[in-house]
């Protein structure tokens, strides 16, 4: 049985296909708060009541820039473990902003993930169920030494 665990884990189009899920998600994410008036994304991060006043502008529009570079660098196989630590310790960011957010009671009426695009109308709850799923693809690019149709394979020689 370990041997086809084993066989899975080191399948190079699993290593492929979790990068460009991963990466694909934070572009799509990214390109959406982009195109959406930067006020409409302001409202969204001021409902967590988490940032002080002065930096929820930055952050607003520093945000969907990160996601999208990012998450560009993952599909494209540039410095792979790196993207996925920095999208890695995003989502476990989101994930504590939900968390806080809930244990305040404050009721969050879009979680912000995809903009003005995609109001799913999860709950605080739901999202940190997905968020967490979704750290098991980038965990598996932190850890895995598989490097198939990457950049970085010939950018690193």
């Amino acid at each position: 049985m370990s041997y086809s665990w084993e066989k899975f884990i080191n399948n190079r189009f699993i290593f492929l296909a979790c990068r460009l899920f991963v990466g694909g998600l934070f572009v799509f994410s990214g390109l959406v708060k982009i195109r959406q008036p930067l006020e409409e994304f302001i409202v969204q991060v001021e409902q967590y009541a988490l940032l002080p006043e002065f930096l929820i502008q930055p952050f607003a529009f520093t945000l969907p820039y990160v996601e999208l570079i990012f998450g560009t660098l993952l599909i494209l196989g540039i410095w792979v473990k790196l993207d996925a630590i920095i999208l890695g310790l995003m989502n476990l960011a989101f994930i504590i902003a939900l968390s806080q957010a809930m244990a305040r009671g404050i009721e969050l009426n879009d979680c912000g993930c995809f903009g003005d695009m995609l109001v799913i109308g999860e709950t605080a709850g739901q999202v940190i169920v997905r968020d967490l799923i979704l750290m098991i693809p980038i965990l598996y690019l932190i850890f895995t030494k598989i490097r198939f149709f990457t950049l970085d394979k010939y950018l690193l020689k």
